[in-house]
């Protein structure tokens, strides 16, 4: 990963301080910059001030929520093909149709083996650097599908 998406920034919104701690170091640890959001609130401003190749999107935060939170940043210049992945402990079945109501394009659920979040950071990062490529700006078009699990041949990838 560090390879092909070094210096990506990751937004991660999540309001518990362990899983802030832990969701960064492992961020951090594949060479991709991270800003932390304790809430939806101060996730949509993150997503104001500056630009994200990726948004990991708690669904239960307090002052607003991640599916509200989701659909103000999807509302933002730039931020209609940034992929916004719930980080959730919600099981991923039950939240799927909340979720891409919303504008989330997938769900990874909490806690999460090494393999299944590193897996799903280069998928997203990687897809998401296909759309911004000229010519590929129909590769996976948001809204046509919904990864509610990492697949297992990109977690061995990683």
């Amino acid at each position: 990963m560090k390879k092909f998406h070094a210096g990506a920034k990751v937004l991660l919104a999540e309001d518990d301080p362990v899983n802030q701690i832990i969701a960064a170091a492992m961020i951090e640890a594949v060479g991709l910059q991270v800003v932390v959001a304790a809430d939806g609130l101060e996730a949509v401003t993150q997503a104001r001030m500056a630009a994200f190749d990726l948004i990991l999107m708690d669904l239960q935060m307090p002052r607003l929520d991640g599916l509200d939170a989701t659909r103000a940043i999807r509302l933002l210049a730039g931020y209609g093909d940034v992929p916004i992945v719930a980080y959730t402990s919600e099981e991923p079945n039950s939240a799927r149709e909340r979720c891409i109501e919303a504008g989330i394009d997938g769900v990874l659920s909490k806690p999460c083996e090494a393999a299944a979040f590193y897996g799903l950071l280069l998928y997203w990062l990687t897809l998401a650097r296909s759309r911004s490529t000229p010519g590929n700006e129909a590769c996976a078009p948001r809204g046509n599908h919904f990864l509610g699990a990492v697949p297992k041949a990109v977690a061995r990838a990683t």
